[in-house]
């Protein structure tokens, strides 16, 4: 089974990985940060990103957030976590604003697999994510 492992010596105030980006069906693919937000109920991609992998606008939506309403772009792409590892068809937002990284990994996307973040006995912080068999 694929996932992707991300271990820390020290309490992570988020947990980020490299991950690579595709819009659905295309082959422009861009390397960035992510981070797993599991506060966020839809996965979110900068302006840059969408920008850069030429990715479609699907939809709009009224996006909620801590200052107000918005109207935010809905767009969909594929996640390549590692290898082999790829979520195929994920609705994600396009963020006005500077997210301090490149894409943010919601619920939405989250739920199609197993995360787990734990303290292991060895004292080191990890957070594991692995797609189910039938996401491949």
């Amino acid at each position: 089974m694929k996932q992707v492992e991300i271990i820390s010596s020290t309490v992570p105030n988020e947990w980020k990985s490299k991950v690579k980006v595709r819009a659905c069906g295309k082959e422009i693919a861009k390397e960035c940060i992510a981070v797993f937000d599991t506060g966020a109920y839809i996965s979110a991609i900068s302006k840059n990103v969408f920008d850069s992998i030429q990715a479609e606008i699907k939809s709009y939506a009224e996006n909620h957030t801590p200052i107000g309403k918005e109207i935010v772009v809905i767009s969909n792409i594929d996640i390549e976590l590692c290898e082999g590892c790829i979520l195929k068809n994920n609705d994600v937002t396009v963020a006005t604003h500077d997210m301090d990284c490149d894409i943010l990994i919601g619920m939405n996307t989250l739920t199609r697999g197993d995360l787990h973040l734990f303290r292991d006995s060895d004292g080191l912080y990890k957070c594991t994510f692995r797609i189910y068999e039938n996401e491949k």
